[in-house]
């Protein structure tokens, strides 16, 4: 843990120093989730009745 955190430093002086950096990064998450969830769902559409049922979808 200690080697990964001064591998690491340079980012967290830069993230200290820029008060406009975001601490996390929930937005980029929120935007790609629809296209996670739709992966899962577009699994299923090699047989006529899971188009069928992404189409009601």
């Amino acid at each position: 843990m200690l080697c990964y955190c001064l591998n690491q430093w340079h980012k967290l002086i830069r993230y200290a120093d820029d008060g406009n950096l975001a601490i996390d990064y929930n937005r980029a998450e929120r935007v790609i989730n629809p296209f996670v969830i739709g992966r899962k769902h577009w699994l299923f559409n090699n047989a006529k009745s899971g188009v069928n049922a992404s189409a009601v979808f």
